[in-house]
């Protein structure tokens, strides 16, 4: 019969600061992201309605900034992605946040102007 005891507690804290590390920091990236992503499109809105062009710069600088944050965010996320399918959906979203900023980009082109529609 062998004894039972503990031999020490590094290995579950070595694994739940791995678990901490690629997945709740990743995850808080993501909702960081998403959350100034929303708030964009709701710039975006205001900026259609506003008729103030210094009103508008305003707007479009938040966005800028908004956009530049999420650029660091899922920054800090790509490098964690260990499945291929994780590596894919990653890949899918920063095609379609190109997609959407070209679109973006254009709408406000056509409200600095005062247009609806193209």
């Amino acid at each position: 019969r062998r004894p039972i005891g503990v031999t020490g507690l590094g290995s579950p804290r070595r694994k739940a600061d791995e678990a901490y590390r690629l997945a709740t920091v990743p995850l808080s990236h993501l909702a960081d992201a998403g959350a100034r992503i929303n708030e964009n499109r709701a710039f975006v809105n205001q900026h259609i309605l506003q008729q103030d062009r210094a009103a508008q710069r305003a707007l479009e600088e938040q966005i800028e900034q908004n956009s530049a944050a999420v650029d660091e965010a899922l920054a800090q996320v790509e490098p964690t992605l260990v499945s291929d399918k994780s590596r894919a959906a990653f890949g899918e979203l920063m095609r379609d946040r190109t997609n959407y900023a070209e679109i973006r980009d254009r709408v406000l082109a056509l409200s600095r102007k005062g247009k609806s529609a193209a």
